[in-house]
């Protein structure tokens, strides 16, 4: 299907509409739940820990799914570009 946001490599959306609480943005990389934590870093023993991100109102956010960014846990639009 068409996209109508940033896509990672499996195709799979990071542009998602998020409704307002608490999220927790994956930074290991190995979440099944892509961008959102599923507790992996913790299985996995990786030393890392997901970002809490408040969201105080429904929005539409643009998700970092290279883990590159500039602007963690939000894509910067430019460094997957350069990957």
């Amino acid at each position: 299907g068409e996209s109508n946001g940033v896509e990672d490599r499996q195709g799979r959306t990071l542009r998602d509409g998020c409704v307002a609480g608490q999220v927790f943005v994956v930074q290991c990389g190995y979440s099944e739940g892509q961008p959102f934590c599923d507790g992996s870093h913790e299985r996995l023993n990786t030393g890392m820990t997901p970002i809490e991100v408040e969201v105080t109102y429904p929005k539409k956010v643009a998700w970092c799914g290279c883990k590159k960014t500039k602007k963690p846990p939000y894509c910067d639009g430019v460094t997957h570009n350069r990957l």
